[in-house]
Formats: C-alpha cells, structure tokens, sequence
C-alpha cells in the first residue's frame, strides 16, 4: 500500500502546488465552463473527502456524504493549503475492514452500507482527486493560465500509460 500513499502524496502535493500559483481572486473566480463553480469549490471537494475518510476512520463508517463543506478552505488559499499539508500527514494508516454508508435519492432516505477497506478507499480518494483536478484545469484554461508545466495535473495513470503506448 506504500504505493497508493506515495501517488496520494504526489496528487496533493501537485494540488497545493497549483493552489500556491494562484491569486487569491483565481482560487475563489466562478468558471463558466464548471457551472459558475470555483476552483476553491472543488479544491474544498477533494479535501473533503479525504477528511471524511479519516475521520471515519476510528470507528470503521465513512460516509462522504456528511462532510463539512468549509467556507473557509473553499475561499481562502491558505486554508486551503493547510487542510492539504494536515492530510498529507495522516492518512498513512494500517489497513482495515470499514463501512461505506450513502444516500442513493435527492431526500436522504435511502441509504445504503456497503464494506470496503481503508486501503480500497485511499484507491477511490487518488481517482477521484484526479477527476477534480481535471475539471480544476479547465478553470486554469479559463483563468488564461498556461498549463504546459503542470501536463500530469488531472490526468489519471491510465491515460498517460495509453497516450506513452500509442507515442511508440
């Protein structure tokens, strides 16, 4: 599992590395082509998620669901950069047997538990920050921002491995 920490590492480090580049006017600038969302809204997002997971951690239930939604790493780039450096130092844990619990309607009252591992969750938390910071670069694209340095941010392990495949 050292493997999918180290990729963790590397997706918030990239990500707060991104954060750091940009004006506290970009962080918060709503993105037409994102629905008018932020890329703060979505760097919020991926933190999140992750804050959840080990939150739940101790008592072996997670459940995205009930996350925060913090006004204040959503607005504010500092915030945002320390709720990354905080997760980037503690979710190297021990594997685990946990409940996965969410709701499947627009009302709450059809939820579901399903098991998982913590290790199973890491795995969904790389994936699913790379979506984010896939749609995070469509804001840098509208901000106007040249992405030709960051070319990995948002790009999932899957389609650099095709894109090497279909270069040779």
């Amino acid at each position: 599992m050292i493997k999918a920490y180290e990729t963790l590492s590397k997706q918030l480090h990239m990500l707060s590395g991104m954060i750091e580049s940009l004006s506290d006017e970009q962080f918060i600038r709503p993105v037409s082509y994102l629905s008018g969302s932020t890329i703060g809204q979505h760097t919020r997002h991926v933190v999140e998620l992750l804050q959840c997971l080990l939150a739940g951690y101790s008592s072996g239930t997670v459940n995205y669901d009930k996350r925060r939604r913090s006004q204040q790493i959503e607005q504010q780039r500092g915030a945002a950069i320390t709720a990354i450096e905080e997760l980037m130092m503690g979710f190297s844990l021990p594997d685990k047997t946990m409940i996965f619990e969410t709701s499947l309607d627009e009302e709450g009252t059809n939820t579901t538990q399903v098991q998982t591992t913590y290790h199973r969750e890491i795995v969904y938390n790389i994936e699913h920050a790379i979506h984010h910071m896939a749609l995070i670069k469509v804001g840098l694209y509208d901000l106007g921002l040249d992405t030709s340095a960051v070319a990995a941010f948002g790009v999932a392990y899957a389609t650099m491995q095709h894109r090497k495949e279909c270069a040779q």
